[in-house]
This record gives structure tokens, sequence and C-alpha cells, in this order.
């Protein structure tokens, strides 16, 4: 396939860009939602794992979390960076705490890591 067309270049986009409107929906402003909460790995790359990469060795890998809860919408309402060894369920109080206290939770949902009730 060879299709005749045009692309805008770098510069056109970041030109464009500056006068756009994102408008990105607030979060959580009252009323009633229903949330979804779930965590996902973060992998710290820097300065010594690239060196240690770069020159044919294996370093030790740094991990993080970030735990997030998002409306039903997709906009996060709540979120939580913890390191890797964090279990997921003693974050669920702290993500409930950032969510306004005039809005309520109708309903939670959340992938089987979250099975454990914490006190």
């Amino acid at each position: 396939m060879d299709p005749d067309l045009e692309s805008p270049d770098h510069t056109t986009l970041s030109r464009r860009a500056e006068h756009l409107e994102t408008g990105l929906p607030a979060a959580g402003k009252g009323g009633a939602i229903q949330t979804v909460v779930a965590s996902t790995g973060l992998q710290i790359v820097g300065q010594v794992p690239w060196a240690h990469a770069k020159n044919g060795r294996r370093g030790t890998r740094e991990w993080r979390k970030l735990n997030v809860g998002v409306d039903e919408n997709g906009v996060i309402v709540a979120k939580d960076p913890t390191d890797s060894t964090a279990d997921d369920t003693s974050v669920v109080p702290a993500l409930v705490r950032q969510i306004p206290d005039d809005t309520k939770i109708t309903r939670c949902t959340a992938d089987g890591a979250y099975d454990r009730i914490v006190a």
C-alpha cells in the first residue's frame, strides 16, 4: 500500500495544540458514582539501570504500584502510589478517602487482588 495521504509535521501539530481545548470532565462533584479500583506496576528506570543495560550487566529492577479509582466515565477520582510490596486491599481506604464526602459510591468493582477484607 502506498496511500497518497498528507500529514502535518511536528511543528504544525505543536502550534495547533497550543489552542486546543481539552475540557476534561471534573471528577466526583457530588451525586453518586460507580467506581473501579485497580493497580498497575510501574518500572522505575533511572541512570543506574540504564548504565547496567548499556554495559551488558543485569541490575536490580525497581518497581512501584499505582493504585487508581476511576468512575464510570473513566475519570480518575483517586490515586495512591505505593511500593511494590504493598497489599492492594490495604490501599482501598486511602482511595475512598480521596473521594469527596458529598459523593456517594453506589458500587465499587475490583479484581481478585482486592478479595481480602481489611479491618
